[in-house]
């Protein structure tokens, strides 16, 4: 299809594969709610977690303010209650 709809005359195919970090779906309580994160396990055994777009978006556009805002308050909520993880 791309060559027939293009004025190239090759195409480069690389093959590639996707390592998955073990993950976790938990749900954490915060001032604005519940929200959902994904909580994964880095191979050296550390964990980190981050917290589900579409929950944030959810609580945003509800309390009218912007995503980056009420991401970084609910991220700092979470944190406390997860230490020893980091947020990605």
């Amino acid at each position: 299809m791309i060559l027939n709809r293009s004025s190239t005359i090759g195409l480069r195919i690389v093959p590639f594969t996707k390592r998955i970090l073990p993950r976790e779906l938990k749900e954490i309580e915060t001032s604005f709610g519940t929200v959902r994160i994904k909580e994964v396990t880095q191979p050296d055994g550390r964990k980190r977690w981050k917290s589900e777009y579409e929950d944030v978006q959810r609580i945003a556009v509800a309390k009218g303010k912007d995503f980056r805002s009420v991401k970084q308050l609910i991220d700092f909520e979470i944190m406390q209650q997860l230490p020893g993880t980091n947020s990605k």
